[in-house]
């Protein structure tokens, strides 16, 4: 998402540091923290991958970390004058916290319907602000393009984490997170899911109508947004994980790869 970010909305080319860094501290903290799941005896019964690979391959995850933090560390040597990009990126580590952790009492995952625009806000604040953090100023024009590509990405994460949420509905019903296939139930969540992604197709027309995209960019990015709708339809409690991982990370990845495609065409 940062590289689609760095090529629609910036028209650079792609920060492959902060990409790196982005993507391999998300991936460490994210599977170093299913370690402490792996004795969860009702988890190890039902022997979920999902929360086993990590303790099964932790030299994978040590390599995460030590990319992660030689990654770190370029970016503050490039960035230190950079306080609006610290500032956001605190808020972000700060609400990550609030998310997987008991703080004051606070968990932000464990309270009714709100685990799916945690992630989808973590997510525009590092893949969408951050890198914009340099470029524009608030109060001007190009304020209002920053606006309605977050708010595009903002629904558009948060839909996929809803519709992750679907595979997780039973686990989720017994640990007492109240997601939205725990709360509504999985049809009725996937017509949120629907409403979502409608929504996100329709600020993405109006940032074409704007000239806040070019025809190609929207293209792109409302084929992606028709086949989440297509995939999301079809799923269930019974679809298998990798099915999951697959579809929904693969979903987000051609976002970028998309936009990555497009610059190389252009540049031919």
């Amino acid at each position: 998402m940062s590289v689609c970010t760095d090529i629609i909305l910036l028209n650079t080319k792609p920060n492959w540091l902060y990409f790196v860094f982005i993507f391999f501290t998300t991936f460490f903290y994210y599977n170093f923290h299913k370690i402490e799941w792996y004795q969860h005896q009702r988890i190890f019964d039902k022997e979920n991958l999902k929360y086993q690979w990590p303790s099964l391959f932790p030299g994978f995850l040590f390599l995460s970390l030590i990319i992660s933090f030689v990654a770190c560390a370029s970016l503050i040597t490039i960035c230190l004058n950079n306080y609006k990009s610290y500032l956001l990126g605190g808020l972000a580590c700060l609400i990550s916290l609030f998310y997987n952790h008991k703080v004051m009492g606070i968990q932000l995952r464990s309270i009714k319907g709100l685990k799916a625009f945690v992630i989808g806000l973590v997510s525009v604040i590092t893949t969408v602000l951050i890198p914009c953090a340099n470029f524009y100023v608030f109060g001007s024009i190009i304020f209002f393009k920053v606006a309605f590509f977050t708010l595009a990405q903002f629904l558009f994460i948060s839909a996929l984490c809803i519709t992750a949420d679907i595979r997780d509905a039973a686990e989720d019903h017994e640990d007492g997170i109240k997601t939205y296939p725990v709360i509504l139930g999985i049809s009725t969540s996937k017509k949120l899911v629907l409403v979502m992604l409608l929504l996100n197709l329709l600020l993405l027309y109006i940032m074409l109508e704007s000239d806040y995209l070019t025809f190609k960019h929207f293209e792109m990015l409302s084929a992606i947004t028709l086949l989440s709708i297509l995939f999301t339809h079809h799923l269930n409690t019974k679809s298998g994980y990798y099915l999951f991982v697959l579809l929904i990370d693969g979903l987000i990845l051609c976002q970028s790869i998309g936009a990555f495609i497009l610059k190389i065409l252009n540049s031919i």
